[in-house]
């Protein structure tokens, strides 16, 4: 028995977002909260990968998903940097900010890191996590290889012949941890600060 497929092609009334029915996913708490945009992104591109298998067909999922780890690098980097600026007393330009290119970001994160007072960081860890991120901004360099064809100039795109999704998913995984490395630095950071001014309060 065959099935009956029927297109369901535009018609007038049609919407994209309604607040009811199946796989309704909640937003509105998120608003302003930039710390869960980096990690979403990088969920998804895993969700995808574990669902590849390795077939031609699905090669062009290479984008998506290069994609959406990149972007989660860069979310990643601007957010150590709005939380450095807010322990350091500093503020990145507007221009530095909204810039794609990930070296000049991890640059000025490695530059405020000091502001977390008496911490002895790990160079190895350092080192590495700034190697991972410079291939990455390599494969990618102004996050336009993997989401256009061509460039500006409409030449076409260089791309690498093959990605082993799995070891990129492993990789992005490492880089995860370096990031959370210096997230648990910003944290007990701010955790001081917070129990030295509520010591000075109760004092005074």
């Amino acid at each position: 028995m065959e099935d009956n497929f029927e297109i369901r092609y535009p018609k007038k009334g049609d919407k994209l977002v309604v607040h009811v029915g199946e796989k309704r996913l909640f937003s509105g708490w998120m608003v302003g909260q930039w710390r869960w945009y980096p990690d979403a992104y990088k969920e998804a591109a895993d969700k995808l990968v574990d669902q590849i298998e390795g077939h031609s067909w699905e090669d062009g999922l290479v984008f998506p998903v290069v994609f959406l780890y990149r972007h989660y690098v860069e979310l990643k980097l601007k957010y150590l940097i709005i939380e450095f600026d807010m322990l350091g007393g500093t503020v990145i330009s507007d221009k530095e900010f909204n810039r794609h290119e990930l070296v000049p970001l991890w640059n000025y994160v490695k530059g405020h890191i000091g502001c977390i007072s008496g911490a002895v960081w790990d160079k190895e860890i350092l080192r590495s996590l700034e190697s991972l991120i410079k291939e990455l901004d390599q494969l990618d360099p102004n996050s336009y290889r993997f989401r256009y064809s061509h460039d500006i100039k409409f030449q076409a795109n260089p791309l690498p012949d093959s990605i082993s999704l799995g070891h990129f998913k492993e990789g992005m995984a490492i880089i995860e941890a370096g990031f959370g490395y210096i997230d648990g630095g910003i944290d007990m950071e701010t955790e001081g600060r917070s129990q030295e001014a509520a010591a000075y309060a109760d004092y005074y």
